[in-house]
């Protein structure tokens, strides 16, 4: 009875350890001074990035999440873009977002299809950015100039409304405007 014991524990232990140690496709790593996805490149996973610049011209078919001092989303995520840094730059498109940084800015080509939640010292909105669901942020200042499908939320000192809204606006404003 012990050796049976013993062969099911060996067994047991050796299936556990082949899983393991066995590569998993779960997620692409990244760690560089710059990291750059070029337009012609595609990543058919999830891509967690660390470095001082990040700049993605091509596709990611999964979420971004990173940290960087300088952020530059060019091209297209197919998941949520989950990023911090100094300055967030988002001129491509991706599902939904979730920013944080001191200077947060949606360019004219930025499109989401859902949510944009960010908090950050400042956000631009220019005007012809899309998000296609609610935003909700938190800040010093914010300009939205393009179009928020639907609820707008948030606090800031300042706040200028220059765009279309969808849905309801909720907005604490401590400042002057």
């Amino acid at each position: 009875m012990r050796r049976v014991n013993l062969i099911r524990f060996a067994a047991l232990f050796l299936a556990a350890s082949a899983r393991l140690f066995s590569p998993a496709s779960a997620a692409d790593f990244r760690a560089a001074e710059e990291f750059v996805l070029k337009t012609d490149e595609t990543i058919d996973d999830d891509l967690y990035v660390c470095a001082k610049t990040i700049r993605t011209d091509g596709t990611v078919d999964g979420d971004v999440i990173g940290w960087a001092q300088e952020i530059t989303i060019n091209g297209t995520v197919k998941g949520s873009l989950i990023v911090g840094g100094q300055t967030v730059v988002l001129n491509g498109s991706a599902t939904s977002a979730r920013l944080g940084g001191q200077v947060i800015k949606l360019g004219p080509k930025a499109r989401l299809e859902g949510d944009l939640l960010a908090c950050g010292q400042s956000l631009e909105c220019e005007k012809e950015s899309t998000i296609g669901g609610d935003l909700v942020f938190a800040g010093q200042q914010a300009l939205l100039a393009g179009q928020v499908s639907d609820d707008v939320r948030g606090a800031a000192m300042n706040c200028r409304l220059a765009g279309e809204i969808g849905g309801d606006v909720l907005l604490k404003i401590s400042g002057n405007k």
